[in-house]
């Protein structure tokens, strides 16, 4: 692997990492540095893809972190003028090609609370304000994430943006905030306030020419799925006391979108993940309930030696599963290992998400929602997530059309076990028929009403 750490203005960083043996070249990281030298580095992948590094010397020496796996890790300087293998570029046929039916226009979004989001619009050819399209906005999942949300090699925001914009939808994606173009801090920042940057940016999406403000709609992938609904209703409530507020979504589209709570859904994740990889219900036991117990400890509000007790076993389980004998672990490299899902646990996102429920929104939402969820998501899993998002927006009365997709993984690839690792390995990004899917419904959306129902309590 090679990896670059750079400062990137005052008190940032930026870096990137190329994986051979995944095909990844040049993936975006997410950077922070302590008081006390250490890095910590997330991937924008799935699975919570960690790395904690440590100057040693010239070296840098640490752990990487990604699901049940953890191990140790070691970058050496890379000698100047001297290439690293060539990690070969990964076949992707989705990714646009020209000529673009659309024009391709950049946006930046100016948030009140100071930052900007950085962003492009995919605007069709003919759209103008005598014709003008349906939109949507893009609103990506956990983890810092570019406008193409690339992961694994693979921008699944890039191509689902030029199969809606050549069916004529135009497709505004931002970068996160603290993000690629973007300002503001992505690692202080929670749920709601993403969901306060997606307000923002269809507010903005709202006000393009060419653009039908009464057919907008947001499509939320993972965690975005969680993102829309929270902001479509925070759009219609403004507007009950402020009517002259113009921007108010005709539709969501969900995606991998969560119906339970986020620690109801860690706590199933870490199971499939874990059984994806080849493992049985037994071999992996130890693991669940290690993990399962760290949760509860934290959900009580456990802290000091009762908490990081919890975390050792957690971590003793997690290397045993991967089939090393705890005991040739060093000492400083195991409670490197804790102090890191101690570090995961504390972050303010992850406080948030472990108690949001995304029915409180669902609830209230009155506009259509396509819910699309795959068989082999080991991430967001179906049979869990969407029957109470079903039973949610039948309180509300929101008009739903739901679709679990036989076969398809988090990325709605086309897989066979749906395992965090296969995502790399297959070629295609977004299964043809669901960008069919899609695109379909959202044409076939009538504009929104002039008037909504009331909202539901």
């Amino acid at each position: 692997m090679g990896l670059t750490i750079a400062p990137h203005g005052a008190d940032r960083w930026a870096g990137a990492i190329d994986i051979p043996a995944q095909k990844i070249a040049g993936l975006s990281l997410f950077v922070t540095r302590s008081a006390d030298g250490v890095f910590a580095v997330r991937l924008p992948v799935p699975g919570n893809a960690t790395i904690n590094l440590r100057e040693d010397g010239v070296d840098l020496r640490g752990e990487f972190s990604q699901g049940a796996f953890k191990g140790p890790l070691v970058f050496r300087p890379h000698t100047a003028g001297t290439p690293l293998p060539a990690p070969g570029a990964p076949v992707r046929p989705q990714e646009p090609k020209a000529p673009f039916p659309y024009a391709i226009l950049s946006q930046r979004v100016k948030h009140p609370l100071g930052h900007t989001l950085e962003g492009t619009l995919f605007l069709p050819d003919g759209a103008s304000k005598a014709h003008p399209v349906p939109a949507v906005l893009l609103v990506s999942g956990s983890g810092p994430q570019d406008r193409d949300e690339a992961l694994m090699g693979h921008k699944p925001f890039l191509v689902l943006a030029d199969a809606l914009a050549r069916r004529g939808i135009a497709v505004l994606r931002c970068d996160d905030r603290g993000v690629g173009g973007s300002t503001g801090s992505y690692a202080t920042a929670v749920t709601d306030d993403f969901m306060s940057d997606a307000v923002v940016e269809f507010g903005t999406l709202a006000n393009i020419e060419g653009v039908d403000a009464a057919r907008l709609g947001m499509i939320g992938h993972s965690e975005g799925g969680l993102v829309a609904p929270m902001a479509v209703v925070n759009m219609d409530e403004q507007h009950a006391t402020q009517p002259a507020s113009a921007a108010r979504p005709a539709f969501i589209v969900m995606m991998a979108g969560t119906g339970v709570t986020g620690d109801a859904i860690l706590r199933e994740q870490n199971k499939r993940i874990l059984l994806a990889t080849g493992l049985t219900e037994t071999q992996i036991a130890p693991a669940v309930a290690a993990h399962a117990a760290y949760l509860d400890a934290v959900k009580a509000g456990a802290t000091g030696d009762v908490l990081r007790a919890s975390a050792k076993k957690l971590v003793l389980a997690q290397i045993a599963l991967g089939g090393t004998d705890p005991a040739t672990i060093p000492a400083a490299t195991l409670e490197a290992q804790v102090d890191a899902a101690l570090a995961q646990v504390g972050s303010p996102w992850m406080k948030r998400f472990l108690v949001l429920d995304p029915a409180v929104s669902l609830r209230k939402v009155k506009c259509p929602v396509l819910v699309l969820n795959g068989t082999l998501d080991t991430q967001v899993d179906a049979v869990q997530n969407v029957p109470p998002i079903e039973a949610a927006l039948k309180v509300s009365g929101a008009p739903t059309t739901v679709k679990v997709m036989p076969g398809l993984n988090h990325l709605f690839q086309r897989a066979q076990t749906g395992a965090i690792d296969e995502y790399s390995k297959i070629e295609i990004t977004i299964d043809p028929e669901v960008l069919d899917v899609i695109a379909s419904w959202i044409l076939a959306q009538p504009p929104r009403p002039a008037v909504l129902p009331a909202l539901s309590k």
